[in-house]
């Protein structure tokens, strides 16, 4: 049995969309502002359910939707400062089947199958593992046996309320991974649920109050109105508490049946009481929607976190995603580096060095070209470099510190003589030749699930390559 922690019927009237892309457009609220679409499942937004990348449109594009009742909000700021501000845009339903009534349902005939007993199934041990690279597994062998039947008991009386649920979602944590970043801590997990889940539901009402029947005088008689197998796929959203405290800095992703989260610490939280908070929606349609609130906790068990040591830092001045990651990708094979999605943003030096070139790059010829560029030697032999420059401040023989600005990045340069959109293209290599190029992921000191792949659902070849979290 799961305990309910809440349960609420929505009975306002709010509109239903069914189908994608949803377009969402507001009025512009000056100049040089930067948006952020949120949505969320509730009105005050205390976990958002979907952000989209930051935008200077007055209009955003939502891909992806369940099944549910959902929220929208803008957050916004001026692309100069750093202050973000809120602004509510409205609520909705999206239904992918929904029709909007008007003429009275046939009202459907219910079997009454004889059901063998519902099994009752303990929730997976959990797993640990040696810390690796955090990704959403591919979880083999899952999808067999993916549906569990579930049992939910409701009384309608003036609005619907949880009786009982007795339900088994196959919720476990598969990997764990606390690491020490010097200035900051993180925690990933790994873990894996059940997509959809076949419920059994069985609704009750009141029977009217009769002289002749002793139950009905002064309480509830309940009297079985409804029962009709219900095939539902969860949604559901994952945070961190320590100590029972809810953790502001955290992400949470999931796909098909497997999930992740990741929660940044200023301080170490080995020694506390850590534990894994996942809520799980569920939502269907009687009369009126029904949607349901539970909560599962997990403990997590601790362990002494793992030093992270990498020799150089982030290449731009603040953390920006990803358009094109190293390795072989759809788009090119080999691709040298990664590609940053940066627009006129601060260049900056991933560690202590010296310039050995800078320029504009022919070298592919005509067609193709790198651009404004900066190489550098480090002190451990390595060498960066940095093409599509807008511009660079830096001299050939100068010596540069770590994080000091090289140039601004840019969209100078070319390929298969087309021009290029905003972007730094950024590599790490063994020597000064381009063959000896390796993977940057390998050598800059920064947690990769803080760094999304740009523009995934739109461009989903945009995942390939070597991709530490190749699912966002």
């Amino acid at each position: 049995m799961i305990p309910l922690i809440f349960a609420t019927v929505l009975n306002i009237s709010y509109p239903t969309y069914s189908q994608l892309p949803l377009k969402t457009e507001w009025e512009s609220l000056g100049n040089n502002i930067e948006y952020e679409l949120q949505y969320s499942y509730t009105q005050d937004f205390k976990y958002i359910e979907i952000s989209h990348w930051p935008t200077t449109n007055t209009y955003e594009y939502t891909y992806h939707l369940e099944n549910s009742f959902y929220c929208r909000r803008l957050r916004y700021k001026y692309i100069d400062r750093e202050d973000y501000y809120y602004k509510d845009l409205d609520c909705f339903f999206f239904d992918k089947t929904y029709t909007p009534p008007q003429i009275p349902d046939t009202p459907e005939d219910i079997p009454t199958p004889v059901l063998p007993p519902v099994e009752k199934r303990s929730v997976l041990t959990e797993i640990y593992e040696e810390p690796r690279i955090v990704d959403i597994p591919e979880v083999k062998g899952i999808q067999e046996n993916n549906t569990t039947q579930c049992t939910l008991s409701i009384l309608k009386k003036e609005t619907y309320s949880i009786q009982s649920l007795d339900c088994d979602l196959g919720i476990s944590i598969t990997n764990t991974k606390y690491l020490d970043w010097n200035t900051y801590f993180s925690l990933s997990l790994d873990g894996i649920y059940r997509k959809e889940i076949s419920v059994e539901t069985y609704v009750y009402e009141c029977k009217p109050f009769s002289l002749l029947d002793f139950d009905t005088w002064g309480k509830c008689k309940q009297v079985l109105i409804e029962k009709k197998l219900r095939n539902l796929q969860p949604i559901y959203y994952g945070y961190i508490e320590v100590d029972g405290m809810y953790q502001k800095n955290s992400s949470f992703g999931f796909k098909d049946s497997a999930f992740f989260t990741n929660t940044i610490f200023n301080t170490d939280i080995s020694s506390k009481k850590v534990t894994f908070v996942l809520n799980i929606y569920l939502s269907f349609k009687r009369d009126i929607w029904v949607d349901l609130i539970y909560t599962k906790k997990v403990p997590i068990s601790m362990q002494k976190a793992t030093p992270v040591i990498k020799p150089f830092s982030f290449p731009l001045e603040r953390y920006l995603g990803v358009t094109q990651w190293y390795g072989c990708t759809k788009y090119q094979c080999p691709h040298k580096g990664i590609d940053f999605g940066a627009k006129l943003n601060k260049v900056v030096s991933i560690a202590d060095a010296t310039v050995v070139n800078v320029g504009y790059d022919k070298y592919g010829g005509e067609c193709n070209q790198g651009g404004n560029f900066v190489i550098l030697k480090h002190k451990n032999g390595m060498y960066s470099t940095y093409f599509h420059l807008n511009s660079y401040s830096v001299k050939i023989g100068e010596s540069v510190k770590r994080n000091q600005v090289l140039g601004i990045s840019g969209n100078s340069g070319k390929w298969n003589c087309q021009n290029l959109g905003y972007h730094l293209h950024f590599e790490t290599r063994k020597g000064l030749s381009s063959s000896t190029h390796t993977n940057p992921v390998e050598y800059i000191d920064v947690d990769w699930n803080m760094i999304p792949t740009i523009g995934k659902d739109i461009f989903p070849d945009r995942l390939s390559g070597e991709n530490p979290h190749p699912n966002f």
